[in-house]
């Protein structure tokens, strides 16, 4: 999950159905049309994930960044 704490198996399988099309096309619309993304949109947060060597060791650590799922989408739609 990324900082607005939405799962995206869970969105995913909401997003399946018809219904969900009209509130994702509106959310869409609002954004293109303001020209700004919502700042919730813009935050992630950092988890450090274990890449090699000794765990205790901070260097053996890449950093990996969880954004908002919602966001994602979005980005994939205007793409």
């Amino acid at each position: 999950m990324g900082p607005d704490s939405v799962p995206a198996k869970n969105l995913k399988k909401k997003m399946e159905g018809k219904a969900m099309i009209p509130y994702r096309a509106r959310l869409l619309e609002v954004t293109l049309n303001s020209a700004t993304i919502p700042s919730d949109w813009k935050r992630a947060l950092m988890v450090p994930v274990y890449k090699l060597r000794v765990r205790s060791v901070v260097t053996n650590h890449r950093p990996v960044s969880l954004t908002s799922v919602i966001c994602k989408q979005e980005e994939s739609a205007i793409a």
